[in-house]
């Protein structure tokens, strides 16, 4: 008889799902997702695109953004999709910029009769017909411009007493007169006239005003007649806004560039500096330069220095102050500041 045959049963496997390859995004897709994503954030930041437009050179590529934005943004506030970017600068405290009336107010400082006395008051220092400057009472110094400014500006809150001077250094980037609808300077300094009542000012303009300008919506071309009677106006405009009792202008002539052709403009900008603080007596100007140019006036990225070798005074760039350089420019304009006020008597009282 056959031995009878056993046979194995294999225990049952589990049962494994099979893996399913991903299949890759096609390009048009992963194309398709990047033009979404950025219409949505496009109608989303609608309104930082219609401002970023309006801060380019004047010219038809300007335009062209320009008029592309506003269209992206009036699609959004028509679809309410802007509420999201509106309730961020919200909630971050970001507001417009309040703007003032300038030319109204400068017009209404003309008509404020100017005060007399018979003699001179005990609390007026009769060297400078300014108050006397004490530790109790220091000097409130606002020093307000370009991005120039910002080396300058440190340079001098170092060289100034600290006990003898409250001092608010206030500069943007990119800045100056030409250009008020991406900042307006007159506006901000009439704003803090009122908030700090500073009593000496020092202002630094220049290396972003040489570009065309708008005047009622026509574009001025720069440096065409019409131009130069513009900037004129609007260096006159914040000199008289600036014209104030017990107050001081520091106005800070700009230095020789690297670059020829910006040198010669710059030039030209301090030369309406010089012409309309000729007829304000209020204004003094205090050419930069003379500290950090070569002997015959023209640019110098280093000056030699007494037993050292040769210290730089400008950046890379062949614009901005060194920090060796803020502090020799620095020296010239807080010295314009501290002899209108008379600081070296007030610190020698100090010292008594």
């Amino acid at each position: 008889m056959a031995a009878p045959v056993h046979i194995r049963s294999r225990a049952a496997r589990p049962t494994r799902t099979p893996f399913k390859k991903r299949r890759p995004f096609r390009s048009d897709q992963t194309v398709g997702a990047l033009v979404v994503a950025f219409v949505v954030a496009t109608l989303l930041g609608s309104q930082s695109l219609v401002e970023l437009a309006r801060q380019q050179p004047y010219g038809t590529s300007r335009t062209v953004s320009l008029t592309l934005a506003q269209g992206v943004d009036r699609v959004a506030q028509a679809l309410s999709l802007d509420r999201p970017a509106r309730a961020m600068k919200d909630w971050t405290g970001k507001t417009p910029p309040v703007l003032v009336d300038v030319e109204a107010l400068v017009q209404r400082q003309a008509v404020v009769p100017p005060t007399t006395a018979s003699t001179i008051p005990l609390d007026v220092n009769p060297a400078t017909g300014l108050r006397y400057i004490s530790v109790e009472e220091p000097l409130r110094v606002l020093l307000a411009g370009d991005s120039m400014m910002r080396e300058l500006g440190t340079a001098m809150q170092e060289l100034a007493p600290t006990d003898l001077t409250n001092i608010r250094l206030d500069y943007r980037i990119s800045s100056g007169l030409s250009r008020p609808d991406y900042f307006d300077w007159p506006s901000k300094l009439a704003q803090l006239l009122d908030s700090y009542e500073p009593e000496a000012v020092v202002v630094l303009f220049g290396t972003n005003d040489h570009q065309d300008v708008e005047v009622n919506g026509r574009v001025l071309a720069v440096d065409s007649p019409e131009w130069l009677t513009e900037y004129h106006r609007r260096v006159g405009l914040v000199m008289d806004l600036l014209h104030r009792p017990g107050l001081t202008l520091t106005w800070v002539a700009l230095p020789a560039m690297r670059s020829a052709g910006f040198s010669t403009a710059m030039a030209r900008l301090s030369e309406v500096y010089r012409v309309e603080a000729a007829s304000r007596p209020w204004v003094s100007l205090v050419n930069s330069g003379a500290a950090i140019d070569a002997a015959d006036g023209s640019y110098a990225a280093a000056l030699p220095a007494a037993g050292s070798e040769p210290v730089v005074m400008r950046q890379d760039d062949g614009v901005h102050f060194s920090k060796a350089g803020a502090q020799r420019a620095g020296l010239v304009v807080w010295g314009n500041v501290a002899q209108r006020w008379d600081l070296a008597r007030a610190k020698a009282a100090q010292n008594d």
